[in-house]
């Protein structure tokens, strides 16, 4: 093949629209520029895997370079070619006729319009008269053959009319008309030719020509060849001359995109820096002096991409310290944008007559992720004090009923390392709904009561549900009910956590007094024997393969003896709510509790809504807005965040696919996760953890988990620099608990004479046994194999 025919070839490959040949064998400067960009890019890939210190800017250069000038050629692709994913790609091919339309008009509007015509051909009337050449055209015809046969014919005309009378009279005396033709023609040439430049100096073609008309031709030739036109056709123009013209814009797209690359891995590096001086400060200068220079530092440079969830802000201490959260862990690293914000201050609920609850519940339904701090339901004191205008109901019960609650579920919450109340994780689900928190009632004489149902069937009859006789002067009557259609989903939901959690599960109710409750325990067993049963008894977690049951009663006593854990719990709503508030108390405190409402929306997904299980610590608000320092312990506000934003990340990701936005979520939420537990371990926690001596303040501490967590996001060391980590930390002193100062010492003291029966001043193993049997707290033989088995289980099941 020739070079001629390689020439040829490649012409082809343009004009068949193959840009991808036409790139292979016909590139231009940005075809070129864009395959050294991939190469540096690649080759970045490569020293960073034999971890070569060039390897960041390198990678930087190609990345952002690369990117660059794809982008810049991906824009003028965009204009004839459809790319999926790309709103507004292909706009010439889909509005080819609307762009020929305004291209005709552009045209005819500015080059000829009626008034430039005009002007223009008036302008040209002399040149184009000359280009006639009609003095020569004259001159040519009087030369030419025949001309003076035709001359004589017409003067022989003129002679025979009155006006050629002199005609007649001349023609003898020169020999006849023939003879005068030589004489009279070459004056007949040189008045034509006067007449001519006559009419020269005096021509205007738009006298003779209807300029309208022109343009009416331009307009209709227009019309013609643009019919000719196709898109195809006006992109292998187009690509023509974007190939031989305008590579420079990808070249350049490369070069600028390229720096930026460098400027950014040098931005990087200046953070680096800066984490690595704060080492330093943290480790010899103040709490506030190291939080200052943090503030600096926590920031990301790119921020966790937004997704939707609800955050209801409460009152008192724990919105004082939900607020620092938010400052010092969550903005620097997230972006917040699409969260929606409601305030259920009783100030805010009392102002927009609660409709600011309803719009949270609203909202709450749709994007079914939702973070609450603890709040308020004001009681008449509180209504003075807040001054309110009016009575407010708890929000927790209207945001029951409108996510359509099914559970509640309160954890323990446990760090590694630092053993709190149970040993191991104990789980509990709370029936959301029913029971006594919904009970209607009436203080009412001597008389006969009926409690009676009406179907909505109004073909079924009415069904009396009790009847009775009332002897006393004062009763109160109290009706509840307990829906059911929900306890199969809770059923589902508790058996499902207990198998991730590798605990075995316990339904507790009173059944054997409180007939009512059977069908609660009824449900969870058919689920269970349905879907659960082989799994748990292939773990070794229900050894005899049955589901246990619990008398509420017996569950009171068996929270207190088993504080190895490994258990899980299932209740109706008030025995679950008193029985949880035990657990946290032998876990130590509600702060090492969650407490997460799970509901159920109409498309069967379930709504989730985290908070702590404690309230908004009224005590220590008051100590702050006197001035003293305090030590809030945000660890089950910090779960209940965490659990609602990666709550959020799984929605997105279930929705719209997004792994890679799920995945970051997750490593944020595992780092902070970290963060805050190594805060505790390291000895810096809040001072019911690690005394007023060696703990932090509210705000220290909040300051120094923000501190380490962007440390961790950034890969950089775990610890300040001198910080020596203990190898194992004891379990924290009850002590330490705020709780303690109220105690009653001299109480204390009597019932530890009363079992100091020999007044030694120590307790003896007898004496010892004597109080835990007359306390009821010493464990049974049964408790003993049950909890023996259940560790055992532990041991030897590998965790899924």
């Amino acid at each position: 093949m020739t070079d001629d025919d390689v020439e040829k070839q490649k012409a082809v490959l343009v004009e068949e629209d193959d840009e991808w040949l036409a790139a292979l064998f016909n590139p231009n400067k940005g075809d070129i520029s864009n395959l050294a960009t991939l190469v540096v890019f690649v080759l970045g890939l490569l020293l960073r895997f034999y971890e070569s210190p060039a390897a960041g800017v390198i990678l930087a250069f190609g990345l952002f370079g690369f990117a660059g000038g794809v982008t810049n050629w991906l824009a003028v692709k965009m204009l004839f070619d459809r790319i999926p994913l790309l709103v507004g790609s292909g706009v010439i091919p889909r509005r080819f006729k609307d762009i020929l339309l305004a291209l005709k008009l552009m045209i005819l509007d500015t080059f000829f319009d009626e008034q430039f015509l005009r002007e223009y051909i008036a302008e040209r009337s002399g040149e184009l008269f000359e280009t006639l050449d009609l003095k020569g055209r004259l001159e040519k015809a009087m030369t030419a053959d025949g001309f003076d046969a035709t001359l004589a014919r017409k003067l022989e005309v003129l002679a025979e009319t009155p006006d050629g009378q002199l005609v007649a009279t001349l023609a003898p005396m020169f020999g006849g008309i023939d003879s005068m033709v030589p004489m009279i023609k070459p004056t007949l040439v040189a008045v034509g030719v006067e007449l001519l430049n006559s009419l020269a100096d005096n021509f205007d073609v738009t006298d003779v020509l209807d300029v309208a008309y022109v343009r009416s031709e331009i307009d209709r030739a227009l019309d013609q060849r643009m019919t000719t036109l196709t898109p195809r056709k006006v992109k292998r123009m187009m690509s023509r001359v974007i190939r031989s013209h305008l590579g420079w814009l990808v070249v350049w797209g490369n070069v600028f995109g390229g720096v930026i690359g460098i400027l950014s891995w040098l931005q990087r590096g200046y953070n680096t820096m800066l984490l690595r001086r704060s080492v330093r400060l943290l480790s010899t200068h103040s709490d506030a002096a190291a939080a200052a220079c943090a503030e600096k530092l926590w920031e990301s440079p790119t921020k966790l991409p937004a997704i939707p969830l609800v955050y209801i802000s409460g009152e008192e201490m724990t919105r004082y310290a939900a607020s620092l959260m938010m400052k010092h862990w969550i903005e620097p690293h997230v972006d917040t944008s699409a969260w929606e914000f409601f305030d259920l201050s009783c100030k805010a609920r009392d102002v927009s007559n609660d409709k600011v609850l309803h719009d949270a519940v609203a909202a709450g339904a749709q994007l079914k992720a939702i973070f609450k701090e603890p709040t308020i339901t004001p009681t008449a004191q509180q209504m003075a004090e807040f001054k309110l205008t009016k009575a407010l109901p708890s929000p927790n019960g209207a945001m029951r009923r409108g996510w359509n609650g099914v559970t509640i579920s309160r954890d323990t919450i446990h760090i590694e390392g630092i053993e709190l109340g149970f040993k191991k994780p104990v789980l509990f689900e709370r029936h959301a709904v029913g029971g006594e928190y919904g009970a209607g009632w009436r203080e009412i004489s001597k008389g006969r009561l009926i409690t009676t149902f009406f179907p909505d069937d109004e073909n079924a009859e009415p069904l009396i549900v009790d009847a009775r006789r009332l002897s006393d002067s004062r009763n109160v009557a109290v009706v509840y009910h307990n829906p059911l259609d929900n306890v199969e989903t809770l059923a589902d939901h508790f058996f499902r956590r207990c198998l991730d959690a590798n605990v075995t599960p316990y339904v507790v109710t009173k059944k054997t007094v409180f007939k009512w409750q059977e069908p609660f325990w009824a449900i969870h067993k058919e689920v269970f024997d349905a879907k659960y049963r082989h799994q748990f008894q292939e773990r070794g977690l229900v050894p005899d393969g049955q589901l246990q049951h619990l008398i509420s009663d017996a569950a009171t006593m068996q929270i207190i003896r088993w504080t190895r854990g490994n258990f899980g719990m299932a209740a109706h709503n008030y025995d679950g709510d008193m029985l949880t508030d035990e657990v946290a108390q032998v876990h130590r405190s509600p702060g090492f509790i969650t407490s997460n409402l799970v509901g159920k929306a109409d498309d069967g997904s379930l709504i989730k809504e985290f908070e702590a299980s404690h309230g908004t610590v009224a005590d220590l608000w008051r100590a702050h807005l006197r001035g003293e320092p305090t030590s809030f312990n945000p660890l089950g506000m910090a779960e209940a965040m965490m659990g609602a934003i990666s709550h959020a990340a799984h929605l997105r990701a279930g929705a719209g696919g997004e792994l890679e936005v799920k995945d970051a979520y997750d490593k944020f939420v595992q780092s902070l996760r970290k963060a805050l537990h190594n805060t505790f371990r390291y000895g810096q926690g809040t001072w019911d953890m690690a005394g007023k001596d060696a703990g932090l303040t509210t705000e220290a501490f909040i300051h120094k988990v923000g501190w380490r967590l962007g440390r961790y996001l950034a890969n950089e060391l775990d610890v300040e620099a001198g910080l020596e980590v203990p190898d194992a930390i004891k379990k924290p002193s009850v002590m330490l608990r705020r709780n303690v100062a109220n105690i009653d010492i001299g109480k204390v003291k009597a019932m530890f004479a009363e079992y100091d029966t020999d007044a030694n001043g120590s307790i003896s193993l007898p004496e010892f046994e004597e109080m835990v049997v007359k306390l009821g707290v010493a464990p049974l033989k049964q408790d003993a194999e049950v909890v023996a088995t259940r560790t055992k289980v532990q041991e030897k099941t590998v965790k899924v």
